[in-house]
């Protein structure tokens, strides 16, 4: 606005002095005409300081932009590094287990549970796993590949009822089949001679070539006898605990046994 008025204010001068010519002596119209010129200098000198002055808050404006853009940046790769970071050190703890060929080994991530409060269904973020494939944790074997696709998997864990696993003790002294009952597992058909101990576990034995063989799979609870049998009724608990474990193993078999890691 003062800008405006000072341009005003030259112009309406100089059309004065224009009117005034003719009655004004020769120096003093120069005179005059200097101090004219000075006063609409001034207001260009003013819009060349405010254009500067933008121009330089502009470039410092583009320049916060861009260094944003870099921190957004940099806070992306070191979330990105600490997943990494996390899912190797779960990955070296999950392959610490017993790695037999043909199996392939695959990193999962736990993305949800079933709703019901035994946890008996997972879905998995996993790359590369395929239906009947093994899952595992660092404890022990959590359960069976349903369905598949690219990204992610569907899981049956062993307290499924339709699951049944070949186990064997340590010594490989004993053969039986773990089922799933819900909340627990149960173990049929073992010899009293041959029964197991509360607090034992049992362990994949391989058979069937699903499961790889010594995977944890049930910790004995309690040892039922039958009454004029001879053989005992074993109830136990899985070894897994996938309810709190996040990362989780796929032991896929791959179509070429020669693509399997050693």
């Amino acid at each position: 606005m003062k800008l405006m008025h000072l341009l005003i204010g030259g112009v309406a001068t100089l059309a004065i002095l224009l009117l005034l010519r003719p009655w004004l002596p020769g120096e003093r119209m120069l005179l005059q005409s200097a101090a004219l010129i000075e006063l609409l200098q001034t207001p260009t000198s003013l819009i060349q300081d405010l254009s500067s002055w933008a121009a330089r808050q502009s470039d410092l404006h583009q320049q916060l932009l861009r260094s944003r853009q870099q921190l957004r940046r940099l806070s992306a790769l070191r979330g990105e590094a600490a997943h990494l970071r996390q899912e190797n050190r779960a990955l070296r703890k999950l392959l610490a287990i017993h790695r037999p060929p043909p199996y392939r080994w695959l990193t999962a991530y736990s993305v949800t549970s079933s709703p019901d409060d035994e946890h008996r269904h997972l879905l998995l973020s996993v790359e590369g796993a395929a239906v009947d494939d093994a899952v595992v944790s660092e404890d022990g074997l959590v359960g069976i590949v349903t369905a598949a696709n690219d990204r992610h998997a569907t899981v049956r864990t062993v307290l499924d009822a339709a699951i049944a696993v070949a186990v064997t003790n340590r010594q490989q002294t004993l053969n039986a089949l773990v089922h799933g009952e819900g909340d627990h597992l149960s173990i049929g058909m073992i010899a009293r001679t041959r029964q197991p101990k509360v607090g034992d576990i049992l362990y994949s034995s391989g058979a069937g070539g699903l499961i790889p063989r010594g995977i944890a799979v049930a910790r004995i609870t309690a040892i039922h006898p039958i009454p004029g049998a001879l053989f005992v009724h074993v109830t136990a608990v899985p070894t897994a605990h996938w309810q709190r474990n996040q990362w989780l193993a796929v032991a896929h078999r791959p179509t070429d046994p020669y693509s399997a890691t050693p």
